[in-house]
């Protein structure tokens, strides 16, 4: 897991997980998440985010998952 502080506004966040098998060693998941949020005002952040997980116990047209995420999220 990393998080780097940009300036007192802006963050970058990342994180990264695998799950394997020890009876398999064809078996496994991996996932990383990159987040970059940013505070538009006190109340207001806006967050875009990409996942990417693989998983190697799916067929394979279905193993790569990627999806681009975005949200403005209101903090109380």
């Amino acid at each position: 897991d990393l998080r780097w502080e940009i300036n007192p506004r802006m963050s970058l966040v990342q994180d990264a997980s695998m799950v394997a098998t020890p009876a398999n060693r064809d078996d496994y998941k991996f996932r990383i998440n990159t987040a970059l949020t940013g505070k538009v005002t006190d109340a207001f952040n806006m967050t875009m985010r990409y996942e990417y997980e693989y998983d190697r116990t799916l067929d394979l047209a279905l193993r790569d998952n990627q999806r681009i995420v975005t949200a403005l999220v209101y903090v109380f």
